[in-house]
């Protein structure tokens, strides 16, 4: 059988395997910014174990596609990705197009459907945590509830869920 690269990202390299497969490799590359910055050695093994960890212990939430993991290597069926991603903030800092921080600093005080009230400082902790989606591809953009249903990325029941 002859794995056959169908992406390469930041930090994974994804192979074809069969009609139903992937085969999927952490590397050890680190980017910063949408920049691959160097190598770390073993940090592909320790992302995929980390990522093993949590698709292991929420699996009775929401099922996924790991099959199993050898070292830096996951195994996985192939599913339809939501290519948003969830972060918690806890604090109004950061310096990347999709940081709290950069868009506060440019005036926004709506982020991610959140309104926020003037004269917060730089790197100051936020009263309650905060939950703000972005998409995922080439260029990430912070994104709200209303506009991830209507873009399709998901249903209001999914994301309710």
């Amino acid at each position: 059988m002859t794995a056959t690269c169908v992406y390469s990202g930041k930090v994974r390299d994804v192979y074809n395997l069969t009609d139903d497969y992937l085969m999927m490799k952490a590397t050890d590359k680190i980017s910063a910014f949408d920049k691959h910055i160097g190598v770390i050695p073993g940090k592909g093994g320790l992302l995929n174990k980390m990522s093993e960890f949590w698709f292991n212990n929420t699996q009775d939430i929401i099922d996924n596609h790991l099959l199993y993991t050898d070292k830096n290597t996951a195994f996985v069926k192939k599913c339809t990705p939501i290519l948003i991603e969830i972060v918690v903030r806890g604090y109004i800092t950061g310096n990347t197009s999709t940081s709290l921080w950069t868009h506060y600093n440019n005036g926004e005080r709506e982020y991610c459907g959140i309104e926020f009230p003037d004269g917060l400082k730089k790197n100051q902790k936020l009263e309650t945590p905060v939950v703000t989606p972005t998409t995922k591809g080439i260029i990430d953009k912070p994104i709200c509830k209303k506009e991830i249903i209507e873009e399709g990325y998901m249903t209001e029941e999914e994301y309710d869920f």
